[in-house]
């Protein structure tokens, strides 16, 4: 059910706007939009995070090998 008219704020001379029936399609449009876009945004920094997770381990183990040789000395047999 949408309202003929609603108040929507107030103009900065201190009118007060209106919404129009037809705006809302539009408002919801550009919501459901924005939504979307989030959705991606979410999925592809996801992708991201798991990637510097797996960058991380492997960066994990490289350092532990290379302690593992200092310790050894200079690392010669």
């Amino acid at each position: 059910m949408q309202p003929s008219r609603v108040l929507a704020g107030r103009e900065p001379g201190g009118e007060e706007t209106e919404v129009e029936p037809h705006e809302y399609d539009e408002i919801i449009r550009t919501l459901v939009r924005i939504a979307a876009h989030q959705d991606l945004s979410n999925q592809k920094q996801d992708l991201i995070n798991q990637q510097q997770q797996l960058i991380n381990q492997r960066l994990e183990l490289t350092l532990q090998a290379i302690r593992e040789i200092l310790q050894c000395g200079d690392g010669r047999q």
